[in-house]
C-alpha cells in the first residue's frame, strides 16, 4: 500500500512538474515568436535603410565632385573654429604661418584698412564678413602674388587662407576701432 502510495505522489508531483515545463516551454515559445516577428520588422527597416544608405551614397558623390570640379577640397580641416567671434585652429594658425599671414596683413594693413573703412562696418560681424571680401576682391592685386605662388605650386585652394588672412585682418581693424 505504501508503495502505491508512494506511485500516486511521484505521478501526481510528476504530472505538475510536466504542467509546470509544458507552461514554461509555452511562454518560452511565445517570446520566440515575439522575437522572431520583431526581427523580421528590423530585417525590414535595415533593408530599407541600406536602400536609402546608396542613395545617399550617390548623392554624396555627386556633391564631391561638383565640388572637387568647382576647386573646393572635401579633406582640407578646418580652419576656424566655431563660436563667437571665429578663432583659428590649430590649423588655421599653421596655415597664417606657412603664408606668413601676420606679416602679410601688418605690411599691408593701410591698403587694406581703406578698402574696409569704404564699407563703412558697424558692427565685429559686419568687420568679419566684409575683411573676407575684401580680401576675395583684392586676390588679383600684385600684393597676394607671393601668396598664389605657393597655392600654385602646392596645388590647393586659397580659399582656406582667405578665411585665416580674413580673421586676421577683422582683428587688426578692430583693434584699430575699438569703437566697434
Amino acid at each position: 500500500m505504501l508503495t502505491a502510495v508512494l506511485k500516486k505522489m511521484g505521478d501526481i508531483a510528476l504530472g505538475e512538474f510536466k504542467v509546470v515545463i509544458i507552461d514554461r516551454l509555452s511562454r518560452v515559445e511565445t517570446k520566440i515568436d515575439h522575437i522572431e516577428s520583431y526581427l523580421k520588422e528590423v530585417k525590414a527597416d535595415v533593408n530599407q535603410i541600406k536602400h536609402r544608405t546608396g542613395r545617399l551614397e550617390s548623392a554624396v558623390t555627386e556633391i564631391q565632385t561638383v565640388l572637387t570640379k568647382n576647386g573646393f577640397s572635401l579633406n582640407q580641416p578646418p580652419v576656424l573654429s566655431p563660436g563667437s567671434p571665429l578663432k583659428l585652429t590649430e590649423v588655421g594658425e599653421s596655415l597664417a604661418k606657412r603664408f606668413d599671414g601676420y606679416n602679410f596683413i601688418e605690411t599691408n594693413k593701410e591698403f587694406f584698412l581703406v578698402l574696409l573703412e569704404k564699407n563703412n562696418p558697424i558692427t565685429g560681424y559686419d568687420v568679419q564678413e566684409m575683411a573676407k571680401k575684401v580680401l576675395e576682391e583684392s586676390v588679383s592685386h600684385p600684393i597676394f602674388n607671393p601668396i598664389k605662388k605657393i597655392v600654385y605650386q602646392e596645388g590647393s585652394n586659397i580659399e582656406p587662407v582667405l578665411s585665416v588672412l580674413g580673421i586676421i585682418l577683422r582683428d587688426t581693424y578692430l583693434k584699430a576701432h575699438p569703437e566697434i
